[in-house]
């Protein structure tokens, strides 16, 4: 008798992936980290979004989220991609959106909380931009198919944990 795996009895399978979209998750998950130089330039820009954030200004969260993705962007040399920046998360159903990035129109991210229409906090919405950015990365730099693999969380921590050292802020928040 056949022995059901986890998947077969949950009533979920998966496809497997076509030669492309294979080829896409090795290459995914070999690449690690980003060839980003951190400059100070682009660092500025960090703290010009952080301050943004802090004071709830609306505008400025969006010119200096264009400016630090244009920043990363220029900096691995892709293409730059336009961002939106909405207010209120989307929410459908159980699942909260924190932001999305189109294969080949722009990148959306929001800056107020779903349920209590707060301000995001800096390392949030920072982390979030990054990941998006990485989707971008990944189509436009590394030429893949994007997908959340281990190789593509490893890179969005990689750049986040970069600029964060680059501004001396802690990669996590100190319990005391």
């Amino acid at each position: 008798m056949k022995e059901e795996t986890d998947r077969q009895r949950s009533g979920r399978t998966r496809r497997p992936f076509d030669p492309r979209r294979q080829q896409s998750y090795l290459v995914s998950n070999q690449e690690v980290t980003v060839p980003l130089q951190v400059t100070d330039p682009l660092l500025d820009q960090v703290r010009g979004l952080k301050t943004a954030l802090g004071v709830e200004d609306a505008g400025g969260i969006g010119r200096f989220s264009q400016r630090v993705v244009d920043g990363l962007c220029d900096a691995v040399g892709i293409q730059r991609i336009p961002v939106r920046v909405g207010g209120q998360r989307l929410v459908r159903g159980r699942l909260e959106f924190y932001g999305f990035c189109g294969m080949n129109g722009y990148m959306t991210l929001y800056s107020r909380t779903a349920r209590r229409d707060l301000t995001v906090a800096f390392k949030t919405y920072f982390n979030t931009l990054v990941h998006e950015y990485m989707h971008h990365y990944d189509w436009h730099g590394l030429r893949i198919q994007s997908m959340h693999t281990a190789g593509f969380y490893r890179r969005v921590r990689d750049v986040y944990a970069r600029m964060l050292a680059g501004l001396d802020l802690p990669l996590t928040r100190s319990r005391t």
